[in-house]
């Protein structure tokens, strides 16, 4: 019984006690900045591509993108989080690594509030993703099999006549909409 128990804290207490770094310190194996940042209520957007010269790529990612580019700090492959402080050093972006890839994204509004979560495995989606508005609802739900579009989905579909709810599930890259959630029409007044 008390074997368990050690183990079980053996587990939790070097993620308890990880310390982040700025996302300044995290490199991509040529030297250049793993993130762009310009100190703004703006999440840093993060590199794309491998590039070893002074061209460098950067956009912010979104739902379905997949990363090719590996995280480094001292020329190791970066294991830890990194944070994404605004110029009222406000917590705006979070990124967990293992072995140099992003497996968790998330990013806050100033005051705190979770506006996305991306889940990451091999580079590639994995899981739900989601999207929250500024008083911190869901509003995007995608689910993902490494990469691939499949499970359950929602998001608000805005049209010349209002918007609507869209719902389905996806399987294996096509998706079917639930009866009464389709997108909406935008030839109907």
């Amino acid at each position: 019984m008390n074997c368990r128990f050690v183990v079980i804290l053996v587990a939790i207490i070097p993620s308890f006690f990880a310390q982040s770094v700025p996302i300044e310190m995290v490199r991509i194996s040529c030297g250049g900045r793993y993130f762009t940042d310009n100190h703004s209520t703006q999440p840093a957007m993060l590199v794309r591509g491998v590039f070893c010269q002074d061209s460098y790529y950067y956009t912010p990612i979104g739902f379905g993108d997949s990363l090719t580019e590996l995280a480094y700090m001292n020329n190791q492959l970066y294991t830890g989080i990194a944070e994404d402080k605004d110029s009222s050093n406000r917590l705006i972006g979070r990124y967990t690594f293992m072995d140099g890839m992003l497996e968790q994204l998330e990013e806050f509004q100033s005051d705190g509030t979770l506006t996305l979560k991306l889940i990451f495995a091999g580079g590639k989606q994995h899981g739900a993703q989601r999207e929250f508005d500024r008083q911190g609802t869901l509003t995007r739900l995608s689910t993902f099999d490494h990469g691939v579009f499949d499970g359950p989905f929602f998001y608000e579909w805005y049209g010349d006549f209002g918007n609507c709810l869209v719902k389905g599930i996806a399987s294996k890259g096509s998706y079917h909409y639930e009866k009464g959630f389709e997108p909406c029409n935008e030839s109907q007044e």
